[in-house]
């Protein structure tokens, strides 16, 4: 894809992500951080996989000129998200759904934040069309615990679960794979909106709908 840029002159976006920082010693982390990562751990291939990536962007843009754009991508959640994608998210809704008790790892008070995926898109958008480029994180500032977003969760298929016709509608999507999340944590310097639990709600009910 570099080359092809190189040889067409395009602009090229890289979504990379937060996990390039590791298990950060900093929070939140600054696009300066560099991270607190271990090579050979059993998840490394995808967290140096995208740092690779992010030293190719810049070999390219300082070595041929080339227009880079890299995001590097926090939590986020949106329609369309596979049910059995291990993502909290999704798993507190399948389980939610199933009528089995909501996983927490304790103790439950650790933070995620989401980003919701139009948010993302439009934060996307804006990286592109803007002169920054980057790495920028794009995210959302607000975080929740990992008990409030059960909780949340369950309220909301509650209130669904009172009409009847709705979740059978919920059922047959979740069948047919109807639903997607994508996450996302601190937001950028180019892009901030901040999340209420609210809000998360409000979102939820969409996606289930």
């Amino acid at each position: 894809m570099l080359g092809l840029a190189k040889r067409v002159g395009a602009r090229i976006l890289l979504t990379s992500t937060s996990e390039v920082y590791g298990d950060p010693l900093v929070h939140p982390q600054p696009e300066s951080y560099w991270g607190n990562v271990n090579p050979i751990g059993v998840r490394s291939c995808y967290d140096e996989g995208k740092r690779v990536a992010e030293t190719l962007m810049f070999d390219y843009h300082r070595q041929h000129g080339i227009e880079i754009r890299i995001a590097r991508i926090f939590n986020t959640y949106g329609p369309r998200m596979n049910i059995d994608d291990g993502r909290v998210v999704s798993n507190f809704i399948a389980q939610a759904i199933r009528d089995e008790p909501l996983t927490v790892q304790h103790p439950g008070t650790q933070t995620r934040s989401f980003c919701y995926v139009s948010d993302m898109v439009d934060g996307l958008i804006r990286l592109m069309e803007g002169e920054n480029t980057g790495p920028i994180n794009i995210g959302n500032p607000g975080e929740f615990t990992m008990l409030e977003l059960a909780e949340t969760v369950k309220e909301v298929l509650r209130a669904i679960m009172l009409d009847e016709n709705k979740l059978q509608e919920v059922m047959l999507g979740l069948a047919a794979h109807a639903f997607e999340f994508m996450t996302s944590q601190e937001s950028s310097i180019m892009f901030e909106r901040e999340g209420t639990e609210a809000e998360l709600g409000d979102k939820l009910v969409h996606i289930l709908k």
